[in-house]
Order: C-alpha cells, then structure tokens, then sequence
C-alpha cells in the first residue's frame, strides 16, 4: 500500500479508531519495521527507510511514530506535501508527539503556509512549553512570514531554554542584523 492509498483510506474511514497492542504479533513486527526505517533514514537510506515504515504502517495503520518517522523521510528529501501529509497522520493518530507537530510545522513552513504551521508549533510548545526546538521552530515560522521582531523573541526563548542550541544562536544573529 503506497503514501496516496493509506492518506485516501485515512481520509475516507467514517470512524477513525486506535488500536491496543495486538495479540498476533503484528505491532511487534511494526515496531522493529520502525526501528529499522529509523536507522536506515539516519544513515540517508530514504527508498529502504520508505519501504520499511510503510510496512510498518500497513501493519499497524494508526501507528503515529512510524507515520511520523516517514514524514522525516519526504521532509529530508524536501518531498513537502508528501511529508505534510505524513506528519498529519502522526499528528492525529499520536496527537501527544510533540516532534512530530513541530515537524508538521517545519513542512508547512517550507510550503508557504505559515498559519497552518504556527498553529502546528504551538500545538507543539503546548504540549513541551519548555522545548528549546519548539521555540526556535515558532521562531522560524514568524521569520519566514516576516516578522523579525517576534521570531528574535521566539529565538531568544530557545536560547533561555537551551543555551548550547547553534542554530537558535545563528538565526537570533540573522534577525538582528
């Protein structure tokens, strides 16, 4: 089952349920089919990784992490609308992920839609108000939208959080000079 189907079957259901640990196994399955497409995206092995969660999903359909994991998959190959469509499978089926909200966020950003993603970085900062990353990916939300004043606030407040965070440091010095 491939990207398009599983979105069209998501999309289509009239009732959306999720499902405990399975007896036969099968979430067993889908959780190592995880943990091998995690490994294999770290190590840029994106088709593997791909074939990998997308096993894993036709295992396990409500499994948020692994639709997540193939969001990062499209989302480091700059596939926005593929990663979009990932991220908001893992955000709806593990609405406590807060990574994954972000990164939902992070793909809206690139594709123009800065409410959308605001809104995905919120959620996020909600649920994990003390994430240097969630701020710092709210900050780059309003800076792509433009407003420079509120995103050096926003990173400033990853950096208050997490003062070892390079990229907070880099783009605070961008909005500043």
């Amino acid at each position: 089952m491939d990207l398009r189907n599983i979105l069209n079957n998501w999309r289509g259901r009239q009732r959306v349920t999720t499902t405990a640990i399975d007896d036969d196994g099968t979430a067993g399955a889908a959780a190592d089919l995880l943990q091998l497409g995690v490994r294999q995206r770290q190590h840029a092995q994106y088709a593997d990784a791909a074939r990998s969660l997308q096993r894993a999903i036709e295992l396990k359909y409500d499994f948020g992490e692994a639709h997540h994991e193939l969001g990062l998959v499209y989302l480091e190959q700059e596939h926005f609308e593929d990663a979009v469509d990932c991220l908001e499978l893992a955000t709806h089926f593990a609405p406590q992920l807060a990574v994954a909200h972000l990164d939902l966020g992070s793909a809206l950003t690139h594709l123009g839609r800065h409410d959308a993603a605001e809104s995905a970085c919120r959620r996020a900062l909600e649920l994990e108000p003390h994430s240097a990353a969630g701020w710092l990916g709210l900050g780059n939300v309003v800076k792509a939208r433009g407003d420079l004043e509120q995103a050096s606030e926003h990173y400033r407040a990853a950096i208050e959080r997490d003062p070892t965070l390079a990229n907070a440091h880099r783009q605070f010095a961008f909005v500043l000079y």
